[in-house]
């Protein structure tokens, strides 16, 4: 597999670890399909053990003895969860932790590569990070429901079940967290969508086999497609140019804004293709079953990282953050955001989310000053629709040609507001993106703070129209 990846690397250019970490994405795809056909028929137990075996096998094919730092959380964590029978206290400790042990390979690491992201242990560390504060939450939660029921009785919980979440065993806590479809690049999902699926309680017998590979196929061929746009244009449209004095001296502002555009989408094709491709190998394994849509058929998109249609169509930055990487944004919503509601504020739960995010992404600004800038753009598009909602809605009843307009304008702004947002997670250091922003004026920067602070005051002394 080692030198398969390296004549790979010299065809097409392509950095070698990146390769292997792709090759085995792939290879995820027969042990789903071993799943399927053998696996799933046996116990709880065995499956486990099948899921703990092949995942810890990819990490340490890829990683080799950093495996020592995934098996270091499970049981750390395996440990704080029963040792603290999962209450608060636990959640707190669990969460300590593994953001710690993250970041601290992150700052131990890559110091002294602070301009390249390298595929090192922390990349299925993060994943796992993720689902083991999840978990945290899951079992904290389950408990809260479990003393309600022993205190006033199920009529007040509904069906009256007491859930066993707070006795998860190690090798169950194995199998969920090397879950081989989710290891390396997600998606999130809980405990209890788990245990349904060992347990043969996820999917109804009735549905068709057909149908979790047609999904399958919907997913995994566009991944392909996105990792072969990128792989055939990125030496054209690199990071190392983008970074260096030729590209600000040698090029004018529109020209630096579409050399932005496409290595902004080049960047982002490379993740949707991860993404699209481990999607694909959970629904081969079942994981992702979503029941019934509303025409009675069978869903398989319950684990959606990319709503591909979506993202390529909308004119709105709200929605193009729906659409990108929306499962581990609704493991945010859950775990991180509907938690802050004491706070009693929106925009500082927001703030801190989004401080959260950058933070588990690593120690460089660039992830920082990404997310603040998301902050902006998606408030300012908000304030927006607050203050002239009523005119944008009456867009819908003019001509096709002026509508066509709106969305083409639409489609611009998103485009070119998204690649210049993006633009310090993709160079990571101060230095980088302050050079580039500079060449720009910071002009996006100054156009969103002065549209958020100088619109509100003026706006409240606005008549708002009255909807009959």
């Amino acid at each position: 597999m080692m030198l398969f990846a390296e004549d790979i690397k010299d065809l097409i250019s392509v950095h070698g670890p990146g390769v292997r970490f792709v090759a085995f994405l792939l290879l995820s795809y027969p042990i789903g399909l071993v799943y399927y056909l053998i696996v799933s028929k046996w116990s709880a137990w065995t499956q486990n053990i099948y899921f703990a075996i092949c995942g810890i096998s990819i990490i340490y094919t890829n990683f080799g003895l950093d495996i020592v730092h995934g098996l270091l959380a499970v049981s750390v964590t395996y440990i704080l969860i029963r040792g603290c029978h999962g209450n608060k206290w636990s959640v707190i400790l669990v969460f300590i932790y593994n953001m710690s042990h993250l970041m601290w390979g992150y700052i131990y690491y890559e110091t002294d590569r602070p301009n390249s992201y390298d595929i090192l242990w922390m990349t299925p560390q993060c994943i796992l990070c993720l689902r083991l504060i999840g978990l945290a939450w899951e079992i904290y939660d389950d408990r809260l429901v479990t003393d309600e029921v022993t205190r006033n009785g199920p009529t007040n919980i509904g069906d009256g079940r007491v859930s066993t979440k707070s006795t998860i065993g190690l090798l169950e806590l194995l199998g969920y967290c090397y879950f081989p479809g989710a290891l390396l690049v997600g998606p999130q999902f809980t405990l209890q969508r788990y245990r349904s699926l060992v347990t043969g309680q996820l999917i109804p017998e009735s549905v068709p086999t057909s149908s979790r590979f047609i999904y399958m196929v919907k997913r995994l061929i566009p991944g392909i497609l996105y990792l072969i746009f990128y792989m055939q244009l990125y030496t054209s449209f690199s990071t190392k140019y983008l970074i260096s004095d030729k590209f600000i001296q040698d090029n004018t502002f529109m020209e630096k804004h579409w050399f932005i555009f496409i290595w902004y989408n080049l960047q982002v094709a490379r993740y949707k293709g991860c993404f699209l491709m481990a999607e694909g190998v959970c629904s081969i394994i079942g994981l992702t079953y979503n029941n019934r849509d509303t025409n009675g058929e069978h869903q398989w998109d319950s684990l959606s990282d990319v709503q591909i249609w979506k993202f390529h169509t909308t004119s709105s930055i709200v929605q193009i953050v729906e659409a990108f990487h929306c499962n581990t944004n609704e493991w945010i919503v859950r775990s991180v955001y509907k938690r802050l509601k004491f706070l009693g504020n929106k925009l500082a739960s927001q703030c801190i989310t989004l401080v959260f995010i950058a933070v588990w992404h690593g120690y460089n600004t660039g992830y920082y000053m990404c997310f603040f800038m998301e902050l902006l753009s998606v408030n300012s598009e908000r304030l927006l629709h607050r203050v002239a909602g009523a005119s944008l809605l009456q867009f819908r009843d003019y001509s096709l040609a002026t509508r066509c307009l709106y969305y083409c304008l639409g489609k611009l702004y998103v485009s070119v507001v998204c690649s210049y947002s993006y633009l310090s997670f993709g160079v990571l250091t101060t230095n980088n993106w302050y050079r580039i922003y500079s060449s720009f004026y910071f002009y996006w920067h100054m156009i969103f703070i002065v549209w958020l602070l100088g619109v509100p005051p003026f706006h409240r002394y606005i008549k708002q129209p009255t909807n009959k």
